[in-house]
């Protein structure tokens, strides 16, 4: 067959070759609609939190609930920069409008609280 395809496989070959690409794209779509929602919930919920919590220690009777109050917050705001170090760990980071692999390894520095009597 002259100008014509000579096996049907290389005729599937061909279409998985245009096929898998537009998969692969839609799936990231849909993972990165997903992650959007999820900062989105996230966002809300520490604004909600941020608002009690102002609301608290601007009424806070003492220093030590003043500093128990303040301790909770700083804890509940480095928790949620753990969990999006944890979630960027395995993944490359956007930056400067190119992907840069993350670390596998990398650790966040050691942080100390240290609490008043």
């Amino acid at each position: 067959m002259p100008g014509g395809i000579k096996e049907p496989s290389v005729a599937i070959l061909g279409c998985f070759a245009i096929i898998y690409p537009v998969i692969a794209v839609a799936a990231l779509s849909l993972a990165a609609a997903f992650d959007l929602e999820a900062k989105k919930h996230t966002s809300e919920e520490r604004v909600a939190f941020l608002e009690r919590q102002t609301g608290l220690l601007e009424s806070a009777a003492t220093a030590r609930e003043f500093a128990k109050l303040l301790i909770e917050t700083e804890s509940r705001l480095l928790g949620e920069t753990v969990n999006w170090h944890a979630r960027r760990s395995f993944a490359g980071v956007k930056r400067a409008g190119r992907n840069v692999p993350s670390r596998r390894h990398a650790t966040l520095p050691h942080l100390h609280l240290h609490s008043q009597s």
